[in-house]
């Protein structure tokens, strides 16, 4: 900037003598002429630099203002670039595949929208819900309503509104390694919702589920992998993911039965007390139910039901209604159930209970009990198409309990229990006619009261049973169509009565198993040895293990067994055993004080109880009661969960991590898919 110094004017003196005065007034008054030039050429100079300064402040401005936009542009381009990779601007009338990102002209942030299903269209994505979907933005770009599905990425906003209007959707979280780690990444507000709201992370695993009422925050700790491990807050393990409700059945007694039909589809046969027997079907990939079908009329307390997969969208449904017994096919085709012509036959007796249908080579086989005596006997069927064929029936050598039913190549293996031993009698299956083989059983015992059987890994059948004097196994082995049988006791002689039991499959020659009594527990490990059974027991302490209360299997790892039951009436307990040697090793046992779970007794196939969940590692056991906390069991602890608030009522076991819970009333009846995750 220019600047011009003004020269010093002499100094006026006042008090001396004249002719000293005269010189210095003289000076001083010759250099006035001389300043006022120089002040005047100063002001200008000021303000000219008053000027520039101005007009630099002004282009400083300008180049922040221009700097500040193109750093928005950039991170706007950078969200845009995260949030819909290769996206094209939107042009009306062009048809789009399912899936494609365009951006809108129209919105305001051009933001970008996903294709729901291949077309073309006139209107803007921002105002097309219906066909184009969203694709969330930044953290600072405000917030989001989901009602949908929506997958998350990296730039998505981390406040989100939950309004599910149904059960079954998931929010996927983004890739996490595009992720930066932060203790807060989303937050999921379902506090006004009515449905769970799923959980996944970026490979696609369910994490768990947003309950309603509640707000769930997550973070990320670890984005090394497309997974990561995120920090969650209120994210339910255990949740709802189907529900279907059903005025019309009007009773507080239903019972379930539940068939894969592939993939998706689940069909479930629901008997309703004093009412039928109805089908229903839900479709998981598209959310959506079928209407419920009447199978089979009313027949009241002596009314039962067993279905099975018998063909591509094929269901076969065996039913018996007093003496009368009943077979039929249902045609599939998506949610919708066709019965076909059902087939009859007359029992000697009314139905006491019947069995699940198994398929033996080209037939199927079931067993059933009459009350006459408590008698059982089996059928076998053909399928031709949709028509089923009725074998006649046979009596088997057992009783009640209910026999089970085993298939080794053509040949039925029925298990059954008399008062004085164990059966296993074998039949050829050829159509509807069954012949019978040499059976064999074991020796007597004064009272044999009930029995656990399964097929091992060798093809042998493995046995559990009780009497009066100790709890006791079996093997037998099949030859032919000629049963062989070996037998031991499991545990030493007592006069206890019997409780539970259940067991694990270590390999395919050792089984360990669990049994209480009043008095004492036992486990011990059974080995087949080429259809030869051999024990060793381990009796375990008496404060182990509440012993007037069930036992369940929860699972093996390598040679690891684990197994829960109650602490007495006020807690729960875990016991872990190893299996690696012939005897079992008490290596730990978890207890804790608070009573949750119902350690339901799985089936005596092994088949899981309807309150049993696994995913991963961990086991949940429900309350059937839907008030008791849910019982979570790792492999190295135990611990509690919050319990569903839903009464749970009865139930039937889906895949490893699922259950379909039926709860019915005087008032109408509620279809509920329960779901864990690990």
């Amino acid at each position: 900037m220019a600047f011009t110094p003004i020269d010093p004017i002499p100094v006026a003196m006042q008090s001396m003598a004249q002719a000293v005065f005269d010189a210095y007034y003289d000076a001083h008054m010759r250099q006035l002429p001389t300043y006022t030039d120089q002040l005047n050429i100063l002001g200008g100079q000021v303000e000219a630099n008053r000027v520039a300064s101005a007009s630099s402040a002004t282009a400083s401005s300008a180049s922040a203002a221009a700097s500040a936009s193109s750093a928005a542009d950039a991170a706007s381009s950078a969200l845009a670039a995260s949030a819909g990779a290769n996206a094209t601007k939107w042009v009306s009338g062009t048809t789009y595949a399912d899936g494609v990102v365009v951006w809108s002209p129209a919105s305001p942030g051009r933001f970008s929208y996903r294709r729901i299903g291949a077309g073309a269209g006139t209107t803007d994505p921002s105002l097309d819900p219906t066909n184009w979907a969203l694709q969330l933005y930044a953290l600072g770009l405000g917030g989001a309503t989901i009602t949908g599905n929506v997958s998350l990425v990296s730039a998505s906003a981390a406040a989100i509104k939950l309004a599910p209007t149904t059960h079954g959707l998931y929010a996927q979280l983004p890739v996490a390694t595009t992720c930066i780690k932060a203790a807060l990444q989303f937050v999921f507000d379902n506090t006004t919702g009515e449905c769970y709201y799923g959980i996944k992370d970026g490979a696609g695993t369910v994490l768990g589920w947003v309950a309603p009422g509640k707000t769930a925050v997550l973070g990320l700790t670890d984005n090394t992998t497309t997974a990561g491990v995120w920090t969650m807050t209120e994210i339910s393990k255990i949740g709802i993911t189907a529900s279907y409700d059903v005025p019309t059945w009007l009773s507080d007694s239903v019972v379930p039965t539940r068939v894969a039909i592939d993939t998706n589809r689940t069909l479930l046969l629901v008997r309703v007390l004093l009412d039928g027997h109805y089908a229903i079907v839900y479709d998981a990939s598209s959310r959506s139910w079928g209407a419920p079908v009447l199978v089979r009329a009313a027949g009241g307390a002596t009314s039962y039901a067993s279905a099975v997969l018998s063909a591509t969208n094929q269901v076969m449904v065996a039913s018996a209604v007093g003496t009368t017994l009943q077979l039929v096919t249902l045609t599939l085709s998506g949610t919708s159930v066709t019965p076909n012509t059902p087939v009859s036959a007359t029992l000697t007796s009314v139905i006491g209970d019947l069995g699940e249908l198994n398929q033996v080579g080209a037939s199927w086989v079931f067993p059933y009990v009459l009350t006459g005596g408590g008698t059982a006997y089996a059928r076998a069927v053909l399928l031709t198409g949709t028509a089923p064929t009725i074998g006649n029936e046979v009596a088997l050598a057992g009783r009640l309990p209910m026999p089970l039913v085993f298939a080794s190549g053509s040949v039925a293996r029925i298990v059954s229990v008399v008062t004085s031993a164990l059966y296993c009698e074998p039949f050829t299956v050829s159509g509807v006619m069954l012949t019978a083989g040499a059976s064999a059983n074991t020796a007597a015992s004064s009272t044999t009261t009930n029995f656990r059987a399964f097929m091992n890994g060798n093809g042998n059948i493995v046995a559990v049973y009780v009497d009066n004097t100790s709890q006791r196994g079996a093997i037998f082995k099949l030859t032919g169509t000629t049963e062989a049988v070996t037998a031991v006791a499991l545990s030493a002689a007592n006069t206890d009565v019997y409780v539970e039991l259940d067991y694990a499959e270590i390999s395919a020659s050792k089984t360990v198993y669990m049994t209480t009594t009043p008095s004492g527990a036992y486990a011990g490990i059974i080995t087949d040895t080429a259809g030869t059974i051999s024990a060793t027991t381990l009796s375990l302490p008496n404060y182990a293990i509440g012993f007037n209360s069930g036992v369940t299997a929860l699972g093996v790892s390598g040679t690891v067994a684990r197994f829960a039951g109650a602490a007495g009436a006020n807690g729960m307990l875990q016991i872990r055993l190893e299996c690696a040697g012939t005897t079992p090793v008490l290596l730990a046992s978890q207890i804790s004080t608070t009573v949750a779970g119902s350690r339901q007794a799985r089936g005596r196939k092994g088949e899981r109880a309807w309150g049993q969940l696994s995913a991963g590692v961990t086991s949940y056991l429900l309350s059937s009661s839907g008030n008791a906390p849910t019982a979570c069991h790792l492999p190295n602890s135990l611990r509690t969960i919050p319990a569903l608030d839903t009464r749970l009522g009865f139930g039937a076991p889906g895949a490893a991590n699922e259950t379909w819970v039926v709860v019915g009333s005087p008032l109408g009846t509620s279809i509920k898919r329960i779901e864990a995750a690990a």
